[in-house]
C-alpha cells in the first residue's frame, strides 16, 4: 500500500511560509526514511488546502499532489459515519482518506475492513496511486 504525506504537524501550507512548508515536508519525508525505510511519493494537503504556492512547494520536494474522493470521517470516531460514507460513495477510481490518529484509532481497523470488504462486494479492487492515477 503506498500512502500519502501530509506534514509533520498537520500545518497547512496555505498557512505557512515557503521555509516553514519545506521544513514540515523535510521532518516528515525524515522520519519515514529513518525508520521506516521509505520514500513517500505522494502529498496529499492537510484539510484539503492547497494553492498555487502550496503546489509548487509540493512539486519541488519531488512528490505528486493527490487529493481525495472519498473522505471518511473516522476523525469524528464514529464508525456508522465511516459506514454511510463508503456506501454512498466508494466507486471506481475512488481514493480514500483515512487518518492515523488518536481520533480514529478506536475505529480504524474496523474502517479499513469494512472499505475492503465494501470494495469487493462491488467488484472494485484496491490499488496502489501508481496504478490508479493513470
Amino acid at each position: 500500500m503506498t500512502t500519502g504525506q501530509i506534514t509533520y504537524n498537520h500545518r497547512r501550507l496555505t498557512d505557512s511560509t515557503k521555509a516553514e512548508s519545506l521544513k514540515e515536508i523535510k521532518l516528515f519525508n525524515d522520519l519515514l526514511s529513518e525508520k521506516f525505510n521509505y520514500r513517500v511519493k505522494y502529498f496529499r494537503p492537510p484539510h484539503g488546502k492547497f494553492n498555487f504556492n502550496s503546489s509548487k512547494i509540493i512539486s519541488e520536494s519531488g512528490m505528486n499532489c493527490v487529493m481525495w474522493s472519498l473522505l471518511t470521517y473516522d476523525y469524528k470516531n464514529d464508525f456508522d459515519i465511516v459506514k454511510i460514507s463508503v456506501r454512498k460513495f466508494l466507486g471506481k477510481n475512488s481514493i480514500v482518506v483515512l487518518h492515523d490518529s488518536d481520533k480514529s484509532k478506536n475505529i480504524i481497523a474496523d474502517s479499513i475492513n469494512y472499505i475492503v470488504e465494501t470494495a469487493g462486494t462491488l467488484g472494485l479492487q484496491i490499488g496502489a496511486p501508481d496504478e490508479c492515477l493513470k
